[in-house]
């Protein structure tokens, strides 16, 4: 059962989607091409229905995978599970909105999510994708941005191809302060 999402994560969810977007549409940080209001407002969607399904879980999205701005290797979604019973259960999440945003990815380019995950998924709009082009380190989960619950929470997430289980590898300096510059500063 979906539940209402406090202010805090909404505000998380409203910044990390509209940097989401940015780094879902291309792999190149030199040639952008600027997504389109439909493709941003549909990334924002399907990032705003994942992070509603791991509520319990540490969501950081848009996350770089080193502490330095050079790389431009961004997760659009990274959570794990904070308890321990379950082995801090680690995922990765690359939305693709489109088939051209799908051809400009590759192996090389989501290594270092791989890296620090247990699972990786790409997640699509319903019908993007079939599960015969999803490679065998990957998952795919379809999200219907259109559906929602009374909270206006997105519900329609549906798993097609179960990510195999990866070895992940303890983080990095680099990763952890990556991880540390997307918390909120309280004063």
């Amino acid at each position: 059962m979906a539940r209402a999402l406090p202010a805090a994560l909404k505000a998380n969810i409203a910044r990390g989607a509209q940097m989401a977007t940015i780094s879902a549409s291309t792999g190149t940080p030199t040639r952008r091409r600027k997504p389109s209001g439909r493709q941003k407002s549909l990334a924002n969607r399907i990032l705003a229905g994942l992070l509603s399904l791991h509520g319990g879980n540490v969501n950081i999205p848009e996350l770089r995978l080193s502490s330095g701005f050079a790389n431009e290797s961004r997760i659009d979604l990274w959570s794990i599970d904070p308890s321990p019973a379950t082995g801090n259960v680690a995922t990765a999440y690359e939305i693709k909105i489109s088939r051209d945003d799908w051809k400009r990815d590759n192996a090389i380019k989501q290594r270092g999510a791989r890296l620090f995950a247990d699972r990786f998924y790409y997640v699509t709009p319903p019908g993007l994708l079939k599960p015969e082009e999803i490679p065998d380190w990957a998952g795919l989960i379809e999200v219907d941005p259109d559906e929602k619950d009374a909270w206006d929470n997105l519900v329609r997430c549906k798993t097609i191809v179960t990510a195999p289980k990866l070895d992940k590898a303890h983080p990095t300096w680099g990763l952890v302060v990556s991880m540390l510059r997307r918390v909120p500063m309280e004063v």
